[in-house]
């Protein structure tokens, strides 16, 4: 098969310049591309057949195709090399730039690519503003898709297990060959701005970019490191950080910050999540400005709640739906059982290291709740909350501050306490 389709792409590739009119090169170098992209699909394919993970580099592919005895070399009919990236395991994309030579942009004209990504059947949710509230936990099911309102394209993070990559991709909702991912591959965690072509993303651990909070244009490409400003204002003589994006406010075009040095291995999530870590970021200017405040006000002073920041439409993607119906008040052994099931369910998605932060957190509400008058029970439940810090803190797609919570919670729990702050609002225990 790889050899019917290699041939065609040769006779194509070698006849169209005598053959066609000037007027119809075009449409038969389309043509001849759409082939020579068929042909390193079939390729990628076979090859994760054969050798269990897809090849590395578009490199690797003309390797393998020569080692199948096939005339093979890497460029579209424009004479341009393709483009392909391995997205996870067993996603990937291989695209060619096309007659304008630019990469795809939502603005611009349409790639030739062909797209190996797990399709979504419904559409992802979209991020809902929260008034004059200035703190907000970073609401995590929008990493398996965050739509802007009205628009036919959504962004989502891609994790790669064999690598170790965290990347933004770009869908089209209806054209599912449509995708833009980010250059950079060390993405903890995203939002859309108010403009819905722009998104704010933090990052970190990447071996070819640095750590930062970013701001990228989508029809550009480019984007600009805000922490480097951050760091000259605020804290000159830090070089690492822990940051979280906490949310976006479109009315007065101002993103919001965790942003804490990174002094230790674990992070108490009372210290960080406190409006003195807040940075706010202004991006309505030309010259991006970065305030702070210094009140000592902890965000877990307020009710906060798993579904701040999302809003999830009938039609939402499951995961989203289900988080959706999620809780931390009213009965707790019931609460306590859906995070479990929910956590189980979708523990190979970007959602496992915020479902252990929220489960280890309500195990230790419980474990509090419990061991004035039920001192067995409340240490069934620190044994269960060191069990799932222990696996958070072992999570290496998880960001980074994320991991340091989880460091934070086993060596409290190991030095048989509890946490003071608490997330729940569980009825009074009664059991015996």
């Amino acid at each position: 098969m790889l050899k019917i389709v290699s041939y065609i792409v040769f006779v194509l590739a070698s006849t169209w310049m005598l053959l066609i009119p000037t007027n119809l090169q075009d449409r038969w170098r389309g043509a001849a591309t759409v082939e020579k992209l068929k042909l390193t699909h079939l390729a990628i394919n076979r090859y994760f057949s054969e050798f269990g993970r897809l090849p590395e580099s578009i490199g690797e592919i003309r390797s393998y195709i020569h080692s199948l005895g096939i005339s093979y070399h890497p460029y579209d009919a424009y004479g341009l090399r393709l483009s392909y990236l391995p997205l996870s395991r067993d996603e990937y994309y291989v695209k060619s730039f096309g007659k304008d030579e630019i990469s795809n942009s939502i603005q611009g004209e349409r790639d030739l690519s062909i797209v190996e990504i797990k399709a979504l059947k419904r559409i992802p949710a979209s991020q809902e503003a929260l008034g004059s509230r200035l703190m907000q936990i970073f609401p995590a099911p929008l990493l398996l898709g965050n739509r802007p309102a009205g628009r036919p394209y959504f962004a989502q993070l891609i994790l790669d297990t064999e690598t170790y990559a965290r990347r933004i991709i770009i869908r089209g909702i209806q054209d599912s060959n449509f995708i833009i991912p980010s250059a950079h591959d060390g993405v903890q965690e995203f939002l859309w701005l108010d403009d819905k072509k722009t998104i704010i993303f933090t990052a970190s651990g990447s071996e070819r970019y640095d750590d930062g909070i970013y701001i990228w244009d989508i029809t550009t490409g480019q984007s600009k490191n805000i922490l480097p400003e951050i760091q000259k204002n605020f804290f000159p003589k830090t070089g690492k950080f822990y940051f979280a994006l906490s949310r976006v406010d479109k009315e007065t075009k101002e993103a919001y910050a965790f942003v804490q040095p990174m002094t230790k291995s674990y992070l108490n999530p009372d210290e960080f999540y406190r409006l003195s870590r807040l940075i706010k970021i202004n991006y309505g200017h030309e010259d991006i400005r970065v305030a702070k405040y210094n009140a000592p006000n902890s965000i877990f002073e307020f009710r906060i709640h798993p579904q701040d920041g999302v809003k999830v439409a009938p039609l939402a993607l499951e995961p989203q739906k289900e988080w959706s119906q999620l809780g931390t008040k009213g009965d707790m052994e019931d609460t306590i059982v859906k995070w479990q099931n929910y956590c189980s369910k979708y523990s190979e998605t970007a959602l496992q290291p915020y479902c252990l932060w929220w489960l280890t957190t309500l195990y230790c509400d419980a474990g509090k709740n419990l061991e004035k008058d039920f001192t067995r029970k409340a240490a069934i439940m620190r044994s269960y909350a060191l069990e799932t810090a222990r696996f958070l803190d072992d999570q290496v797609l998880a960001p980074e501050y994320l991991r340091a919570m989880g460091n934070y919670l086993l060596l409290t729990l190991e030095d048989e306490q509890f946490p003071k702050y608490a997330i729940s609002d569980f009825a009074k225990i009664t059991v015996e």
